[in-house]
């Protein structure tokens, strides 16, 4: 970079224009061997781009299918003839990751770690330090951080993903829905649990801005935002998000989807916290006539949730206090907890 700094006054004069200066300077004509040679360069690098791309679209068939080896064998070929023919910095970070995200759909994280840091020492280089390509990586650490449960590292890349997301995009844009949650999710593995509501609601907002106030998309912000109350023991603020969200799925989805039988567990356990009995059976029956017509007969929720309509229908009919112990929590966390750390970029 050119310093903008001035000379010293009168140590410098500018030379007076003369007939020559002035003058247009004589191009000369790149002779025809080499334009041949120069075209022959791009169509090398043309066709080495086309070999490139046959391979990454090959890899991701392959990544689809769970077929890693072959998945990995046709990135780190096409990273090479990058390396070979094209030397772009950038297609190599984007190659990079690819391998980083295939290996954290494998489940390696360790090698998905590696990989998208390779990359972003990469972009480091070639981007700014605000470039959308240093935001999209520092998201993908902040995730995969999150489901290695090291929440504090998770958190510490999503920061820095939002201070780039929040400056350079629409405060409604969608890669911020993703990054919200996430962090709300990071929060809420550290005990955050008012940091984390502020984050889910925001990813909660654009969702509605976007998609309307009854898409299915909203459903896992609002199952989010009733764990969150149903863990600080708010279970009357739980509780109307939790049929907000099945009013959603009973819009959007089959009449006896899964998802519609887990929602009514859920809220069956909400009612039971407000010692609503006779209104958490009924949710609790409901949910599992749609569990048995979609389970196997052997599935472990499905057990789960019989257990718990035969403890409740035993208070309901002797009109007892709630039965303490392994009972009465049998259906809590089903799946809560852990959609809250299952969010992906």
């Amino acid at each position: 970079m050119k310093s903008s700094q001035k000379p010293p006054s009168g140590q410098i004069k500018p030379k007076p224009l003369t007939s020559h200066s002035l003058q247009r300077p004589v191009q000369t004509q790149p002779s025809k061997e080499k334009e041949q040679e120069q075209e022959e360069i791009d169509q090398e690098e043309a066709q080495a781009r086309n070999m490139i791309s046959e391979k990454i679209d090959k890899a991701l068939e392959f990544r689809n299918n769970q077929q890693w080896e072959s998945c990995f064998e046709n990135l780190f070929i096409a990273f090479k003839i990058n390396e070979s023919y094209i030397n772009d910095a950038q297609l190599s970070s984007d190659i990079l990751s690819q391998i980083g995200f295939a290996h954290w759909n494998r489940g390696d994280l360790d090698s998905a770690i590696e990989f998208y840091e390779n990359a972003l020492k990469l972009q480091i280089k070639y981007a700014k330090k605000d470039h959308p390509d240093i935001a999209s990586t520092y998201c993908s650490l902040g995730t995969v951080y999150l489901d290695r449960k090291n929440y504090a590292k998770a958190i510490q890349y999503l920061e820095k993903a939002l201070k780039i997301q929040e400056q350079q995009l629409n405060p409604n844009h969608p890669d911020l829905i993703s990054t919200y949650s996430n962090m709300g999710s990071a929060l809420f593995g550290k005990d955050e649990y008012l940091k984390a509501l502020e984050y889910f609601r925001k990813s909660q907002k654009i969702e509605e801005k976007i998609y309307g106030m009854e898409d299915i998309y909203l459903t896992g912000s609002l199952k989010n935002i009733a764990v969150i109350y149903q863990t600080m023991g708010e279970y009357g603020k739980a509780l109307p998000v939790l049929e907000r969200e099945l009013k959603i799925k009973q819009k959007n989805l089959e009449k006896n989807n899964v998802e519609i039988g887990y929602n009514l567990v859920d809220i069956s356990v909400i009612k039971e916290m407000k010692e609503d009995y006779q209104g958490a059976l009924i949710a609790c029956e409901e949910g599992l006539q749609i569990l048995q017509q979609t389970l196997s007969s052997q599935d472990q929720k499905l057990k789960q949730c019989q257990e718990r309509c035969q403890v409740l229908k035993q208070m309901v009919d002797s009109d007892s206090q709630p039965i303490q112990g392994e009972d009465q929590s049998t259906m809590k966390s089903h799946q809560s907890q852990k959609s809250l750390l299952s969010n992906k970029k």
